[in-house]
């Protein structure tokens, strides 16, 4: 019965010697783990914003900015590759486009991926439906800018355009109510 205990004992004390000596192991093994973590290549999702709340993304028309972010996150998916590496034109485009010029870069591009009219215009009518976070004003200074930047043309209304497409246009002093723009083309 003596035995037994004394060698019990021995087993107890090796047992807690032998944790003893492996908890430093342990304790830097997860270290080490850690640090291994640490220095490793982020996941795409740890480099993303986080999730929109559930509230932001349940609406039409009127989407936050971030309920608009994680619909175009998951849209990225669902399109051909071909606009997917667009996409990612597009996006080191405006990321790089002074913040000065951001809004004129922007109804820019819109106009450039509207389908113009057979006359290669598009209406300034059709145009504000696409941007309908910009101002009336404000697209309106955008617009005479980029002309006189020589982007795009202003154009005056014609006997076909009706009194939507008037009331829409650009008032101006001398050519009248400007109802199309369209690109102009560079050499």
């Amino acid at each position: 019965m003596v035995e037994n205990h004394q060698e019990d004992s021995r087993l107890t004390i090796v047992a807690f010697a032998w944790r003893l000596l492996c908890a430093p192991i342990r304790w830097l093994g997860v270290g080490l783990a850690k640090l291994f973590n640490a220095l490793s290549e982020p996941t795409l999702s740890d480099l993303l914003p986080p999730v929109a709340p559930y509230s932001a993304v349940a609406g039409d028309d009127a989407l936050l900015p971030a309920a608009r972010g994680e619909r175009l996150f998951l849209d990225v998916w669902r399109v051909p590759p071909a606009y997917r590496e667009a996409m990612v034109m597009v996006a080191k485009a405006a990321a790089e486009m002074p913040s000065e010029l951001f809004a004129h870069g922007r109804v820019h591009f819109v106009l450039s991926r509207l389908c113009p009219d057979p006359c290669g215009s598009v209406t300034v009518e059709r145009l504000r439906a696409a941007l309908p976070d910009v101002s009336v004003t404000f697209l309106n200074q955008i617009l005479r800018d980029l002309e006189g930047w020589e982007d795009v043309y202003l154009l005056p209304a014609t006997d076909e355009d009706n009194a939507r497409a008037l009331a829409l246009g650009i008032s101006d002093m001398f050519r009248g109510s400007l109802v199309r723009v369209q690109l102009r083309t560079r050499p």
